[in-house]
């Protein structure tokens, strides 16, 4: 396709993955973040050593201090900050979009509507914002100009951004309500080594990218399984269940989470066909049995035979932490019964045994 002008928000590792995979395609890639000393020191090094180590970035990532440079003429804009900070990103770019002395910000009219190009909102951020319960595709789309509202496109699925970067092949799914917009996220990023299916199933992909999380805690909660915690409730005396419940285990529990976060997720208005895609199954493989935070989160449970850690103030914080409280309400409220969620959210909330949980979780589950 024609090379445009693009820019993503937020010079993390994905972001700035991103931003790199836009550039050596040929696209113009202005990358900006809140931390301006990031700016800084990739317009300075040609390097983001603190979120991608050791990668030279494309001489067509332009980094920017000032937003509204960053989006000037811009055809496609990526959010890629993190998920408490998307809603005040987009409400600044949305102010951005508003014409101002010296700025010819990219118009959201199409083509044949006046001046400018068609813009594509996208975004790479997930779960559910806090309190709300909203997707971040709705997050987005509230914060747009109603023009712009259906041309929202969500970008989900399995991808590591220091894979991304090395090459590794990756496939993701780009979802909107609006065909023209993911088929153009589609055409812009795909390469021999990037593929992009698309979907309209918004909503689903959605909640796909957040309730994986919970799920890979649960996988996590597996590998951290030992003697040593079950007080009582010991399994097989085998050297292998000393350190861990191996793949047996694993698969049972990733199979019954696939089936579950199917029901929740028709359950929540998405489609059942998307969670056996990208953004359910391979998001969770990626999630749930790599070396993702959450399931290193659930894993740690077990070692320790609890979770009071992860209320202390100086705990890294993990998206599927509050992610289980939020889907364990929304089940129950839409009555589905989800015996993994319930599991995870009496660990975390109501101080169950985790080794017990589990075996207790395997005793009664029929099949």
């Amino acid at each position: 396709m024609a090379k445009i002008n693009t820019t993503v928000l937020g010079a993390g590792n994905m972001g700035t993955a991103l931003a790199q995979i836009l550039a050596l395609r040929g696209h113009r890639a202005a990358l900006w973040d809140y931390e301006s000393r990031t700016v800084e020191v990739i317009a300075r090094t040609g390097k983001n050593e603190r979120f991608l180590p050791g990668v030279k970035l494309s001489k067509n990532i332009v980094p920017e201090a000032s937003m509204e440079r960053a989006v000037e003429n811009a055809a496609l804009v990526i959010v890629a900050c993190a998920s408490p900070y998307v809603r005040q990103t987009v409400r600044k770019l949305a102010q951005c979009l508003i014409p101002s002395p010296g700025l010819r910000p990219p118009s959201p009219r199409g083509r044949g509507e006046g001046e400018g190009r068609r813009l594509v909102i996208a975004h790479v951020v997930k779960g559910l914002e806090a309190k709300t319960n909203l997707t971040m595709h709705e997050v987005v789309q509230s914060e747009l100009p109603a023009a712009l509202r259906r041309r929202v496109v969500t970008i989900s699925g399995p991808s590591i951004a220091k894979e991304l970067v090395r090459g590794v092949p990756t496939a993701v799914v780009a979802a909107s309500q609006d065909k023209k917009a993911r088929e153009l996220v589609r055409d812009v990023f795909t390469s021999s080594t990037f593929k992009v299916a698309v979907s309209a199933d918004w909503k689903g992909v959605g909640i796909c990218g957040g309730l994986k999380n919970v799920y890979a805690i649960a996988l996590g909660m597996c590998d951290g399984y030992t003697r040593k915690t079950t007080k009582g409730y010991r399994w097989s005396d085998t050297k292998y269940h000393e350190i861990g419940l191996p793949m047996n285990m694993k698969a049972f529990m990733f199979t019954l989470a696939v089936a579950e976060m199917e029901q929740v997720v028709v359950a929540l208005g998405g489609k059942a066909i998307t969670v056996h895609g990208l953004a359910g199954v391979g998001d969770l493989v990626v999630t749930g049995l790599g070396d993702g935070r959450n399931r290193a989160l659930g894993e740690r449970i077990c070692k320790e035979g609890h979770c009071k850690f992860v209320w202390q103030k100086s705990s890294q914080t993990h998206e599927g932490v509050a992610a289980t409280k939020v889907f364990f309400d929304l089940a129950r409220r839409k009555k589905v019964k989800a015996p993994l969620l319930n599991l995870v959210c009496r660990v975390l909330y109501r101080g169950a045994d985790p080794c017990k949980e589990i075996k207790k979780f395997f005793a009664d589950t029929a099949l």
